[in-house]
Protein backbone atom coordinates (compact mmCIF):
# COMPACT_ATOMS: atom_id res chain seq x y z
CA UNK A 1 0.00 0.00 0.00
CA UNK A 2 2.81 2.27 0.48
CA UNK A 3 3.79 4.34 -2.77
CA UNK A 4 6.91 3.74 -4.99
CA UNK A 5 8.42 7.49 -3.89
CA UNK A 6 10.48 5.33 -1.20
CA UNK A 7 13.51 3.69 -1.57
CA UNK A 8 14.06 0.82 -4.25
CA UNK A 9 13.67 -2.56 -2.31
CA UNK A 10 11.05 -0.88 0.38
CA UNK A 11 8.84 -0.71 -2.89
CA UNK A 12 9.66 -3.59 -4.55
CA UNK A 13 8.56 -5.24 -1.16
CA UNK A 14 5.55 -4.05 -0.62
CA UNK A 15 4.55 -4.92 -4.63
CA UNK A 16 5.17 -8.48 -3.97
CA UNK A 17 3.70 -8.48 0.10
CA UNK A 18 0.31 -7.45 -1.88
CA UNK A 19 0.50 -9.66 -4.27
CA UNK A 20 1.68 -12.49 -1.89
CA UNK A 21 5.20 -13.17 -3.52
CA UNK A 22 8.21 -13.91 -1.69
CA UNK A 23 7.01 -13.01 1.49
CA UNK A 24 8.84 -13.13 4.98
CA UNK A 25 7.36 -13.07 8.34
CA UNK A 26 6.67 -15.56 11.10
CA UNK A 27 3.95 -15.79 13.72
CA UNK A 28 3.71 -17.45 16.98
CA UNK A 29 4.59 -21.39 18.08
CA UNK A 30 1.29 -20.84 19.36
CA UNK A 31 -0.13 -20.70 15.71
CA UNK A 32 2.40 -22.66 13.74
CA UNK A 33 1.25 -25.62 16.17
CA UNK A 34 -2.43 -25.07 15.80
CA UNK A 35 -2.46 -24.20 11.91
CA UNK A 36 0.27 -26.07 9.96
CA UNK A 37 -0.85 -29.97 10.67
CA UNK A 38 1.23 -31.72 8.06
CA UNK A 39 4.71 -31.81 8.72
CA UNK A 40 7.70 -30.23 6.14
CA UNK A 41 7.36 -31.79 2.52
CA UNK A 42 10.24 -34.10 1.61
CA UNK A 43 13.07 -33.20 -1.08
CA UNK A 44 11.63 -32.82 -4.21
CA UNK A 45 12.46 -35.91 -6.44
CA UNK A 46 12.57 -35.95 -10.02
CA UNK A 47 9.37 -38.71 -10.30
CA UNK A 48 6.63 -36.18 -10.38
CA UNK A 49 8.42 -34.61 -13.76
CA UNK A 50 8.80 -37.38 -15.18
CA UNK A 51 6.21 -40.09 -14.32
CA UNK A 52 3.01 -38.00 -13.71
CA UNK A 53 1.76 -37.07 -17.12
CA UNK A 54 0.94 -40.58 -18.15
CA UNK A 55 -0.92 -40.84 -15.37
CA UNK A 56 -2.83 -37.63 -15.79
CA UNK A 57 -4.11 -38.47 -19.14
CA UNK A 58 -5.71 -41.41 -17.37
CA UNK A 59 -7.60 -39.15 -15.19
CA UNK A 60 -7.88 -35.90 -16.98
CA UNK A 61 -11.36 -34.70 -18.06
CA UNK A 62 -10.68 -32.66 -21.31
CA UNK A 63 -12.65 -28.91 -21.47
CA UNK A 64 -13.66 -28.66 -24.66
CA UNK A 65 -16.20 -25.43 -24.65
CA UNK A 66 -19.41 -28.66 -24.17
CA UNK A 67 -22.25 -27.37 -21.96
CA UNK A 68 -20.78 -30.84 -19.91
CA UNK A 69 -17.24 -30.18 -19.35
CA UNK A 70 -17.72 -29.12 -15.40
CA UNK A 71 -20.40 -32.35 -14.76
CA UNK A 72 -17.68 -34.06 -12.41
CA UNK A 73 -17.05 -30.87 -10.32
CA UNK A 74 -20.63 -30.07 -10.02
CA UNK A 75 -21.21 -33.77 -8.58
CA UNK A 76 -18.13 -33.27 -6.44
CA UNK A 77 -19.44 -29.85 -5.16
CA UNK A 78 -22.89 -31.68 -4.08
CA UNK A 79 -24.01 -29.43 -1.30
CA UNK A 80 -20.99 -28.00 -0.60
CA UNK A 81 -21.86 -24.07 0.52
CA UNK A 82 -18.58 -22.33 -0.57
CA UNK A 83 -16.84 -22.72 -3.43
CA UNK A 84 -13.43 -21.23 -4.07
CA UNK A 85 -12.07 -21.21 -7.78
CA UNK A 86 -8.74 -19.45 -7.83
CA UNK A 87 -6.08 -18.64 -10.70
CA UNK A 88 -2.05 -18.74 -10.88
CA UNK A 89 -2.00 -15.15 -12.70
CA UNK A 90 -4.32 -12.31 -12.04
CA UNK A 91 -4.15 -11.35 -15.95
CA UNK A 92 -5.56 -14.30 -17.94
CA UNK A 93 -8.53 -14.33 -20.14
CA UNK A 94 -9.20 -17.99 -20.23
CA UNK A 95 -9.07 -18.13 -16.51
CA UNK A 96 -12.00 -15.32 -16.18
CA UNK A 97 -14.21 -17.39 -18.98
CA UNK A 98 -13.68 -20.39 -17.19
CA UNK A 99 -14.59 -18.93 -13.59
CA UNK A 100 -17.62 -17.68 -15.14
CA UNK A 101 -18.83 -21.05 -16.68
CA UNK A 102 -18.64 -22.49 -13.23
CA UNK A 103 -19.38 -19.71 -11.58
CA UNK A 104 -23.30 -19.39 -13.79
CA UNK A 105 -23.68 -23.26 -13.56
CA UNK A 106 -23.08 -23.14 -9.63
CA UNK A 107 -26.00 -19.96 -9.74
CA UNK A 108 -28.52 -21.76 -11.85
CA UNK A 109 -28.00 -25.50 -10.67
CA UNK A 110 -26.78 -25.15 -7.25
CA UNK A 111 -28.31 -22.12 -6.32
CA UNK A 112 -25.54 -20.10 -5.29
CA UNK A 113 -26.45 -16.81 -4.78
CA UNK A 114 -23.10 -15.05 -3.54
CA UNK A 115 -19.78 -13.67 -5.63
CA UNK A 116 -17.14 -13.16 -2.90
CA UNK A 117 -14.11 -11.53 -5.48
CA UNK A 118 -10.85 -10.37 -4.12
CA UNK A 119 -11.30 -6.51 -4.34
CA UNK A 120 -12.68 -4.21 -1.93
CA UNK A 121 -16.25 -3.64 -0.14
CA UNK A 122 -17.13 -0.40 -1.35
CA UNK A 123 -16.55 -0.19 -5.56
CA UNK A 124 -18.07 -3.94 -5.30
CA UNK A 125 -21.05 -2.83 -3.54
CA UNK A 126 -21.72 -0.70 -6.23
CA UNK A 127 -21.47 -3.84 -8.81
CA UNK A 128 -24.29 -5.32 -6.33
CA UNK A 129 -26.49 -2.06 -6.36
CA UNK A 130 -26.51 -2.83 -10.15
CA UNK A 131 -26.79 -6.44 -10.62
CA UNK A 132 -29.82 -6.24 -8.09
CA UNK A 133 -31.35 -3.33 -10.19
CA UNK A 134 -31.09 -0.68 -8.28
CA UNK A 135 -31.58 2.75 -8.93
CA UNK A 136 -27.27 4.37 -10.20
CA UNK A 137 -25.74 2.90 -12.74
CA UNK A 138 -27.08 2.69 -16.60
CA UNK A 139 -24.29 -0.21 -17.40
CA UNK A 140 -22.27 -2.28 -16.08
CA UNK A 141 -19.14 -0.46 -17.41
CA UNK A 142 -20.55 2.41 -15.35
CA UNK A 143 -21.27 -0.01 -12.50
CA UNK A 144 -17.42 -1.38 -12.73
CA UNK A 145 -15.93 2.25 -13.02
CA UNK A 146 -15.78 2.35 -8.90
CA UNK A 147 -12.93 0.19 -9.11
CA UNK A 148 -10.29 2.80 -10.02
CA UNK A 149 -7.49 1.71 -7.41
CA UNK A 150 -4.72 -0.70 -9.20
CA UNK A 151 -4.63 -3.03 -10.20
CA UNK A 152 -8.17 -1.80 -11.66
CA UNK A 153 -8.03 -3.90 -14.50
CA UNK A 154 -8.84 -6.98 -12.59
CA UNK A 155 -11.84 -6.15 -12.65
CA UNK A 156 -12.58 -3.33 -15.31
CA UNK A 157 -12.34 -5.99 -17.94
CA UNK A 158 -14.56 -7.52 -20.45
CA UNK A 159 -15.53 -10.85 -19.04
CA UNK A 160 -16.10 -9.50 -15.94
CA UNK A 161 -18.14 -6.87 -17.40
CA UNK A 162 -20.06 -9.91 -19.15
CA UNK A 163 -20.61 -11.58 -15.81
CA UNK A 164 -21.85 -8.49 -14.38
CA UNK A 165 -24.38 -8.09 -16.97
CA UNK A 166 -25.40 -11.60 -17.11
CA UNK A 167 -25.98 -11.32 -13.28
CA UNK A 168 -28.00 -8.43 -13.79
CA UNK A 169 -30.45 -9.83 -16.04
CA UNK A 170 -30.57 -13.26 -14.01
CA UNK A 171 -32.10 -11.39 -11.21
CA UNK A 172 -34.58 -10.45 -13.42
CA UNK A 173 -35.72 -13.79 -14.14
CA UNK A 174 -38.19 -15.95 -11.70
CA UNK A 175 -35.52 -17.68 -10.19
CA UNK A 176 -33.34 -14.06 -9.58
CA UNK A 177 -35.85 -13.01 -7.83
CA UNK A 178 -36.39 -15.50 -5.33
CA UNK A 179 -33.12 -15.77 -4.81
CA UNK A 180 -31.02 -12.87 -6.35
CA UNK A 181 -27.29 -13.13 -6.62
CA UNK A 182 -25.21 -10.57 -4.87
CA UNK A 183 -21.63 -9.14 -5.35
CA UNK A 184 -19.40 -8.57 -2.89
CA UNK A 185 -15.79 -7.33 -2.05
CA UNK A 186 -13.33 -9.10 1.12
CA UNK A 187 -10.09 -7.18 0.09
CA UNK A 188 -8.31 -4.66 2.46
CA UNK A 189 -7.01 -1.88 1.01
CA UNK A 190 -9.79 0.07 -0.13
CA UNK A 191 -9.37 2.49 2.95
CA UNK A 192 -9.88 5.62 0.79
CA UNK A 193 -13.08 4.68 -0.69
CA UNK A 194 -14.38 3.08 2.34
CA UNK A 195 -14.18 5.52 5.24
CA UNK A 196 -16.52 8.07 3.49
CA UNK A 197 -18.86 5.55 2.84
CA UNK A 198 -18.98 5.09 6.50
CA UNK A 199 -19.56 8.18 6.89
CA UNK A 200 -22.30 8.50 4.28
CA UNK A 201 -23.94 5.51 5.38
CA UNK A 202 -23.77 6.56 9.21
CA UNK A 203 -25.32 9.97 8.06
CA UNK A 204 -28.39 8.12 6.62
CA UNK A 205 -28.88 5.66 9.54
CA UNK A 206 -27.81 7.66 12.50
CA UNK A 207 -26.33 11.22 12.20
CA UNK A 208 -24.84 11.00 15.92
CA UNK A 209 -22.83 7.54 14.99
CA UNK A 210 -21.59 9.61 12.22
CA UNK A 211 -20.13 12.18 14.00
CA UNK A 212 -18.34 10.12 15.90
CA UNK A 213 -16.85 7.88 13.66
CA UNK A 214 -15.31 10.82 12.32
CA UNK A 215 -13.73 11.82 15.58
CA UNK A 216 -12.46 8.42 15.87
CA UNK A 217 -10.92 8.41 11.98
CA UNK A 218 -9.47 12.42 12.73
CA UNK A 219 -5.68 10.61 13.15
CA UNK A 220 -6.05 8.74 9.93
CA UNK A 221 -7.73 11.63 7.62
CA UNK A 222 -4.60 13.53 8.67
CA UNK A 223 -3.40 11.34 5.90
CA UNK A 224 -6.73 11.47 3.39
CA UNK A 225 -7.23 7.53 4.20
CA UNK A 226 -4.28 7.26 1.87
CA UNK A 227 -2.38 3.72 3.40
CA UNK A 228 0.94 4.72 1.51
CA UNK A 229 0.97 8.36 3.18
CA UNK A 230 -0.05 6.43 6.81
CA UNK A 231 2.85 3.94 6.42
CA UNK A 232 5.59 6.03 5.17
CA UNK A 233 4.45 7.99 8.25
CA UNK A 234 5.01 5.48 10.27
CA UNK A 235 8.17 4.06 9.35
CA UNK A 236 10.27 7.33 8.67
CA UNK A 237 8.97 9.54 11.00
CA UNK A 238 7.54 7.54 13.47
CA UNK A 239 4.12 8.88 13.97
CA UNK A 240 1.85 7.67 16.14
CA UNK A 241 -0.67 4.53 15.30
CA UNK A 242 -3.71 4.94 14.47
CA UNK A 243 -5.22 1.80 15.76
CA UNK A 244 -7.45 2.90 18.50
CA UNK A 245 -9.77 4.77 15.93
CA UNK A 246 -9.86 2.70 13.31
CA UNK A 247 -11.09 -0.24 15.95
CA UNK A 248 -13.31 2.34 17.83
CA UNK A 249 -15.46 2.83 14.83
CA UNK A 250 -15.75 -0.74 13.55
CA UNK A 251 -16.11 -2.59 17.37
CA UNK A 252 -19.29 0.41 18.26
CA UNK A 253 -20.87 -0.14 14.91
CA UNK A 254 -20.53 -3.50 15.09
CA UNK A 255 -22.65 -3.41 18.54
CA UNK A 256 -25.15 -1.41 17.15
CA UNK A 257 -25.68 -3.76 14.54
CA UNK A 258 -26.06 -6.60 16.47
CA UNK A 259 -28.46 -4.58 18.57
CA UNK A 260 -30.91 -4.09 16.41
CA UNK A 261 -30.81 -6.19 13.51
CA UNK A 262 -34.42 -7.48 14.51
CA UNK A 263 -36.14 -3.47 14.55
CA UNK A 264 -34.61 -2.09 11.62
CA UNK A 265 -36.15 -1.82 8.44
CA UNK A 266 -34.28 -4.28 5.57
CA UNK A 267 -32.87 -1.10 3.43
CA UNK A 268 -31.79 0.07 7.12
CA UNK A 269 -30.33 -2.93 7.66
CA UNK A 270 -28.65 -3.30 4.24
CA UNK A 271 -27.33 0.24 5.03
CA UNK A 272 -25.98 -0.84 8.01
CA UNK A 273 -24.59 -4.09 7.08
CA UNK A 274 -22.57 -2.25 4.41
CA UNK A 275 -21.63 0.66 6.64
CA UNK A 276 -20.11 -1.87 9.12
CA UNK A 277 -18.03 -3.97 6.38
CA UNK A 278 -16.80 -0.81 5.09
CA UNK A 279 -15.72 -0.21 8.93
CA UNK A 280 -13.91 -3.12 9.01
CA UNK A 281 -12.04 -2.80 6.02
CA UNK A 282 -10.41 0.60 7.38
CA UNK A 283 -10.32 -1.61 10.23
CA UNK A 284 -8.02 -4.26 8.80
CA UNK A 285 -6.06 -1.61 6.24
CA UNK A 286 -4.94 -0.19 8.97
CA UNK A 287 -3.77 -3.04 10.62
CA UNK A 288 -2.05 -4.30 7.39
CA UNK A 289 -0.19 -1.28 6.64
CA UNK A 290 1.38 -1.79 10.26
CA UNK A 291 1.91 -4.98 9.46
CA UNK A 292 4.15 -4.38 6.40
CA UNK A 293 6.24 -1.49 8.71
CA UNK A 294 6.70 -3.33 11.65
CA UNK A 295 9.55 -6.19 11.95
CA UNK A 296 8.27 -9.56 12.37
CA UNK A 297 5.24 -8.80 11.91
CA UNK A 298 2.66 -11.08 9.01
CA UNK A 299 0.98 -8.64 6.81
CA UNK A 300 -0.52 -11.65 4.85
CA UNK A 301 -2.23 -12.96 7.80
CA UNK A 302 -3.86 -9.96 8.25
CA UNK A 303 -5.38 -9.58 4.73
CA UNK A 304 -6.35 -13.27 4.73
CA UNK A 305 -8.26 -13.30 7.70
CA UNK A 306 -10.02 -10.48 6.83
CA UNK A 307 -11.00 -12.16 3.82
CA UNK A 308 -12.41 -15.08 5.82
CA UNK A 309 -14.44 -12.82 7.77
CA UNK A 310 -15.93 -11.12 5.09
CA UNK A 311 -16.89 -14.22 3.49
CA UNK A 312 -18.86 -15.54 6.59
CA UNK A 313 -20.56 -12.09 7.02
CA UNK A 314 -21.72 -12.53 3.96
CA UNK A 315 -22.95 -16.20 4.51
CA UNK A 316 -24.46 -15.24 7.94
CA UNK A 317 -26.41 -12.08 6.50
CA UNK A 318 -27.80 -13.84 3.46
CA UNK A 319 -28.72 -16.53 5.63
CA UNK A 320 -30.61 -14.61 8.10
CA UNK A 321 -32.43 -12.97 4.79
CA UNK A 322 -32.97 -15.53 2.23
CA UNK A 323 -34.25 -18.62 5.29
CA UNK A 324 -32.49 -20.98 3.26
CA UNK A 325 -28.98 -22.27 3.34
CA UNK A 326 -26.84 -19.67 1.54
CA UNK A 327 -24.01 -20.64 -0.92
CA UNK A 328 -21.47 -18.33 -2.00
CA UNK A 329 -18.61 -18.87 -4.83
CA UNK A 330 -15.22 -17.16 -4.26
CA UNK A 331 -12.69 -16.00 -6.37
CA UNK A 332 -9.38 -14.90 -5.68
CA UNK A 333 -5.27 -15.85 -6.60
CA UNK A 334 -4.46 -19.75 -5.67
CA UNK A 335 -2.47 -18.53 -3.28
CA UNK A 336 -5.35 -17.30 -1.67
CA UNK A 337 -7.97 -20.23 -2.32
CA UNK A 338 -5.20 -22.87 -1.77
CA UNK A 339 -5.07 -24.40 1.40
CA UNK A 340 -1.29 -22.73 2.61
CA UNK A 341 -1.14 -26.08 5.31
CA UNK A 342 -0.15 -28.32 2.22
CA UNK A 343 2.70 -25.74 0.88
CA UNK A 344 5.92 -24.72 1.91
CA UNK A 345 4.78 -20.89 2.83
CA UNK A 346 2.52 -22.79 5.23
CA UNK A 347 4.65 -25.43 7.38
CA UNK A 348 7.23 -23.34 7.28
CA UNK A 349 6.72 -19.71 7.49
CA UNK A 350 3.85 -20.09 9.31
CA UNK A 351 1.63 -18.47 6.56
CA UNK A 352 -2.07 -18.57 6.92
CA UNK A 353 -4.44 -18.38 3.89
CA UNK A 354 -8.50 -18.16 2.81
CA UNK A 355 -8.77 -21.50 1.63
CA UNK A 356 -7.26 -23.32 4.77
CA UNK A 357 -9.63 -20.91 6.94
CA UNK A 358 -12.53 -21.86 5.20
CA UNK A 359 -12.18 -25.30 4.83
CA UNK A 360 -11.58 -25.17 9.01
CA UNK A 361 -14.59 -22.75 9.53
CA UNK A 362 -17.02 -24.70 7.17
CA UNK A 363 -15.77 -28.48 7.63
CA UNK A 364 -16.80 -30.42 4.43
CA UNK A 365 -18.92 -27.56 3.21
CA UNK A 366 -15.71 -26.47 1.31
CA UNK A 367 -14.14 -27.45 -2.21
CA UNK A 368 -11.42 -25.39 -3.92
CA UNK A 369 -10.36 -25.17 -7.45
CA UNK A 370 -6.96 -24.49 -8.51
CA UNK A 371 -6.26 -22.98 -11.89
CA UNK A 372 -3.15 -23.34 -13.80
CA UNK A 373 -1.47 -22.56 -17.23
CA UNK A 374 1.82 -22.93 -19.21
CA UNK A 375 2.44 -20.42 -21.50
CA UNK A 376 1.12 -17.44 -23.80
CA UNK A 377 0.40 -13.55 -22.67
CA UNK A 378 -0.50 -11.96 -19.47
CA UNK A 379 -1.47 -8.59 -18.20
CA UNK A 380 0.63 -7.58 -15.16
CA UNK A 381 2.55 -4.22 -14.30
CA UNK A 382 6.07 -4.10 -14.11
CA UNK A 383 6.22 -2.93 -10.22
CA UNK A 384 3.08 -2.32 -8.00
CA UNK A 385 1.37 1.29 -8.97
CA UNK A 386 2.64 1.56 -12.37
CA UNK A 387 0.97 0.61 -15.63
CA UNK A 388 -0.18 -2.65 -16.44
CA UNK A 389 1.34 -4.12 -20.21
CA UNK A 390 0.92 -7.59 -22.11
CA UNK A 391 4.05 -9.70 -21.07
CA UNK A 392 4.73 -13.49 -22.64
CA UNK A 393 4.90 -15.70 -20.26
CA UNK A 394 7.97 -17.59 -20.14
CA UNK A 395 8.34 -21.29 -20.14
CA UNK A 396 7.89 -22.46 -16.56
CA UNK A 397 10.44 -24.82 -14.64
CA UNK A 398 11.04 -28.10 -15.41
CA UNK A 399 9.64 -29.71 -12.71
CA UNK A 400 7.13 -27.26 -12.21
CA UNK A 401 3.08 -28.18 -12.04
CA UNK A 402 2.27 -26.37 -15.98
CA UNK A 403 5.42 -28.06 -17.00
CA UNK A 404 4.10 -31.20 -16.19
CA UNK A 405 0.50 -30.43 -16.84
CA UNK A 406 2.43 -29.08 -20.55
CA UNK A 407 3.23 -32.59 -21.54
CA UNK A 408 0.28 -34.68 -20.84
CA UNK A 409 -0.66 -32.58 -24.71
CA UNK A 410 -4.20 -32.01 -23.87
CA UNK A 411 -4.75 -28.06 -24.51
CA UNK A 412 -7.13 -27.49 -21.73
CA UNK A 413 -8.17 -30.40 -19.00
CA UNK A 414 -9.52 -30.71 -15.71
CA UNK A 415 -8.59 -33.09 -12.76
CA UNK A 416 -10.95 -33.91 -9.76
CA UNK A 417 -8.65 -35.60 -7.20
CA UNK A 418 -11.30 -37.32 -5.14
CA UNK A 419 -11.26 -39.66 -8.83
CA UNK A 420 -7.63 -40.19 -8.80
CA UNK A 421 -6.79 -42.46 -5.70
CA UNK A 422 -3.63 -42.82 -5.19
CA UNK A 423 -2.94 -42.02 -8.70
CA UNK A 424 -1.37 -38.53 -8.69
CA UNK A 425 0.68 -38.87 -5.08
CA UNK A 426 3.79 -37.76 -7.23
CA UNK A 427 1.86 -33.73 -7.65
CA UNK A 428 2.50 -34.11 -3.82
CA UNK A 429 5.96 -34.77 -3.48
CA UNK A 430 6.53 -30.96 -3.17
CA UNK A 431 6.37 -29.76 -6.55
CA UNK A 432 6.75 -26.33 -7.77
CA UNK A 433 4.00 -24.12 -8.66
CA UNK A 434 4.45 -20.31 -10.28
CA UNK A 435 2.23 -17.45 -8.77
CA UNK A 436 2.08 -14.18 -10.95
CA UNK A 437 -0.27 -11.65 -9.74
CA UNK A 438 -0.50 -8.05 -10.55
CA UNK A 439 3.44 -7.50 -10.71
CA UNK A 440 5.33 -10.34 -12.75
CA UNK A 441 9.17 -10.23 -13.17
CA UNK A 442 10.25 -12.19 -16.05
CA UNK A 443 13.83 -12.08 -15.35
CA UNK A 444 13.70 -13.44 -11.93
CA UNK A 445 10.53 -15.55 -12.29
CA UNK A 446 12.18 -18.80 -10.47
CA UNK A 447 13.35 -16.36 -7.53
CA UNK A 448 10.05 -14.07 -6.96
CA UNK A 449 6.97 -16.52 -8.58
CA UNK A 450 7.77 -20.20 -7.60
CA UNK A 451 6.43 -21.62 -4.36
CA UNK A 452 6.42 -25.66 -3.25
CA UNK A 453 3.58 -27.76 -1.78
CA UNK A 454 1.49 -30.95 -2.30
CA UNK A 455 -1.12 -30.05 -4.89
CA UNK A 456 -4.24 -32.51 -4.36
CA UNK A 457 -3.94 -31.31 -0.94
CA UNK A 458 -4.33 -27.68 -1.61
CA UNK A 459 -6.74 -28.15 -4.07
CA UNK A 460 -9.91 -30.22 -4.63
CA UNK A 461 -9.61 -29.93 -8.43
CA UNK A 462 -7.46 -28.48 -10.78
CA UNK A 463 -7.83 -26.63 -13.96
CA UNK A 464 -5.36 -26.11 -16.55
CA UNK A 465 -5.35 -24.24 -19.53
CA UNK A 466 -1.90 -24.47 -21.44
CA UNK A 467 -1.90 -21.34 -23.30
CA UNK A 468 -3.68 -18.31 -22.52
CA UNK A 469 -4.31 -14.87 -23.53
CA UNK A 470 -3.64 -11.51 -21.22
CA UNK A 471 -6.90 -10.08 -19.95
CA UNK A 472 -8.45 -7.40 -22.27
CA UNK A 473 -8.95 -4.06 -20.32
CA UNK A 474 -12.39 -2.25 -20.84
CA UNK A 475 -12.35 -0.39 -24.12
CA UNK A 476 -11.39 3.16 -23.10
CA UNK A 477 -9.43 1.93 -19.99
Amino acid sequence: MISKSGPTPFRWLFGLLSLGMALTGVVSAQVLESRAQAVAPPTPKASAAQGTPAAIRRVARPIRGSMDDYDALMQRVGDARVVLLGEDTHGSLEFYRERIRITRRLIEEKGFNGLVIESDWAPSARADRYVRGEAGDDSADAALSGHTRFPDWMWRNVPFRDLVEWLRDYNQTSAGRLRPVGVYGMDTQGMESSAPAVFVSLARVDPAEAERARERYACLERYEFNGNSYGIALRDANASSCEAGAAGVFDAMRERFAAGVEARTAADDAEWFSALQNAQLVRTAEAYVRAQVTPGANSWNVRDEHMADVVDAVLARLERHGGTPTKVVVWAHNTHVGDVRATDRGTRSGYLSLGQLVRERHAGDTIVVGFTTRIGTVRAAPSWGEADRVYNLRRPAWESVPEIFGRVRMPQFMLVFAEAGTQLNALDDNVALRAIGVVYAPKFERSEHYYRGRLTQQFDAVVHIDRTRALPRLPGN
